[in-house]
Parts: structure tokens; C-alpha cells; sequence
């Protein structure tokens, strides 16, 4: 059963990952490109206990899919449209990452004077 970060209940998320543009990875996920959708897969991993690494990847999913979800209120972030205890799926906007940008000066202390502002504490 899958659940939005809001808690409304979808339909079991069946994605045929073998089928999508791996488009980036990290130490704590891949992400997938389909259409217009971006799919957050958290890895596995092999030397965790497997019940740790279980509620480790689902608690870390659940938190991130309710803060995507109340940034998205304020009109910073992708639009969530499902989640599960592993998987994120999202808008996919096409542009910078928030990487990219903070790495330019120029938006860098926008960025930083935006997230005060927000007073992230209250999410």
C-alpha cells in the first residue's frame, strides 16, 4: 500500500525500473527518469542488518516525501505524486539541480536568505 506524504492512499506503485533512464546515483539512492515523472529508488544496503536497513530506508523516505510535499506548498519544490517505503515519485523539472545552483555565487546567498525566511525548523 503506498501512501502521500498528506496520507492519502494510492494504488501499489509497480515501476519497471529496468525500462528507465538511470539518470543519476548516490550513496543513498537512484534516480530515474520516466516522461515526466522522477523516481527516488533507495538502495539496499548489503552490510546493514536487513530489518535496520529496511526501517532505515523507509523512515528516511517517509520524512523526505513530507518535507517535498510541504516545500511543495510553498512553490520551491517538485510535485510529490507517490510515494511507498522505498520509492519517491516525482514531478521531473528540467533545469539546474540545487546543487548546480548553490555552486553559483549568484544564487547562493539567495538561496540561503530564502531558507531562513522559511524558518525550515517549523516543517
Amino acid at each position: 500500500m503506498c501512501e502521500s506524504a498528506r496520507g492519502y492512499v494510492y494504488k501499489s506503485i509497480i515501476i519497471h525500473i529496468n525500462n528507465m533512464k538511470l539518470i543519476a546515483q548516490g550513496a543513498e539512492a537512484k534516480l530515474y527518469k520516466d516522461k515526466n515523472n522522477l523516481i527516488k529508488d533507495r538502495i539496499k544496503k548489503t552490510y546493514r542488518i536487513k530489518e535496520i536497513d529496511q526501517k532505515l530506508r523507509k523512515r528516511r523516505t517517509k520524512k523526505e516525501a513530507k518535507l517535498l510535499d510541504k516545500l511543495n506548498s510553498l512553490g520551491f519544490t517538485p510535485k510529490l505524486l507517490e510515494t511507498n517505503e522505498n520509492k519517491i515519485i516525482m514531478e521531473f523539472i528540467n533545469g539546474q539541480t540545487l546543487r548546480e545552483c548553490l555552486n553559483e555565487k549568484k544564487y547562493k546567498h539567495h538561496i540561503f536568505k530564502m531558507l531562513q525566511a522559511m524558518n525550515l525548523n517549523k516543517l
